[in-house]
């Protein structure tokens, strides 16, 4: 695999965020600006926990905060989604997988060590580039 990004070692490089384990009730992790720091729910697995880190660590980066506006959040949500698949699912790797397995999301996802969402999300918002080189390493792929 190509793909070298580890979001635990981007956590260590901001010593001004703390990470939190604690069962959260309707979501596996979440990022709390105003106390700079990630909380984490403990019951997921590892690939898992590594795509919900990336996702809130998405959220950091760009300083996002919980609004009353809920389309605000849901585009902020959505875009943090997509640059933690981006950051996870190196295209290369991506076609890899694709080309030993076909496109059953969730062996690809256990390939790839990401959860079953950020595959889905890294299929959907592929630049046309990357369509281009998925579809060389295995015939078509339906993003």
């Amino acid at each position: 695999m190509k793909n070298t990004y580890s979001p635990w070692d981007e956590l260590a490089s901001l010593p001004h965020i703390d990470l939190v384990w604690e069962r959260l009730s309707d979501r596996k992790g979440e990022y709390r600006h105003w106390e700079q720091r990630i909380a984490l729910d403990p019951r997921m697995r590892r690939h898992q926990a590594r795509s919900v880190l990336c996702h809130e660590l998405r959220h950091v980066a760009a300083c996002d905060v919980v609004t009353h506006c809920g389309r605000t959040n849901l585009l902020q949500e959505r875009r943090a989604d997509r640059d933690a698949a981006r950051l996870l699912v190196d295209v290369h790797d991506l076609g890899e997988v694709v080309a030993a397995h076909g496109e059953h999301h969730p062996t690809l996802a256990r390939d790839l060590g990401v959860s079953l969402h950020i595959v889905r999300t890294r299929l959907a918002n592929l630049h046309p580039s990357e369509l281009h080189y998925l579809r060389g390493r295995q015939g078509a792929i339906g993003a």
